[in-house]
């Protein structure tokens, strides 16, 4: 991922400094640098699994943001998935099938989910099929646990770091939260202690 958005970062035209890519453990970074922005997009904070490892991250960005600098991260609502355990099988579910323009060959995602509400953790479990011209295919699998945090949750460990929350959000578009699958918090490094 870091080389194709290398290969685009000198596509544009941004000046030499203004975007830094960095490969490195979110639990424990010192990059010697503070910064105005820092963004966690994507869901990824949900990757952490413990509460132990949220604060390290947290940690991490209070030390790197400039006084003042903006902190933005974007979590799935746990409010947006279900939690019912059933009876162990997670049915695997299409979630959309297209026809790659390039080759022509037809690519499907199918997911299964399995959730562990007492961790408040769900299992991601992703199968990927390229279905060739010749109608021969290959089949790609891989797993993810993604962990899900309430607002209150959130704005507790935001505060433990200095972090003082401006807005939450329910989606990109700014709705107000509970009208979107999201969380999106926006906060604002204060004064150390």
């Amino acid at each position: 991922m870091l080389r194709r958005a290398r290969e685009r970062l000198e596509a544009t035209k941004l000046r030499k400094g203004k975007l830094t890519l960095v490969e490195g453990d979110m639990t424990a970074f010192d990059l010697d640098q503070k910064f105005g922005l820092i963004f966690v997009a994507a869901n990824t904070f949900q990757h952490l699994l413990t509460t132990a490892q949220q604060r390290d991250c947290l940690r991490c960005v209070a030390a790197h943001l400039a006084l003042g600098g903006i902190f933005a991260c974007s979590i799935r609502s746990p409010a947006s998935v279900t939690w019912e355990e059933g009876d162990g099988w997670a049915p695997l579910l299409l979630h959309w099938a297209r026809t790659d323009p390039d080759t022509g060959e037809t690519l499907i995602k199918q997911c299964a989910e399995q959730p562990d509400p007492s961790r408040m953790v769900r299992r991601l479990t992703y199968v990927y099929d390229r279905v060739q011209r010749d109608g021969s295919m290959k089949r790609a699998v891989f797993s993810a646990d993604l962990r899900y945090s309430s607002q209150a949750e959130m704005e507790l460990l935001l505060q433990q770091q200095r972090l003082h929350v401006t807005h939450v959000y329910g989606d990109y578009d700014l709705a107000p939260v509970g009208q979107g699958d999201d969380l999106i918090f926006v906060a604002r490094a204060e004064a150390s202690r």
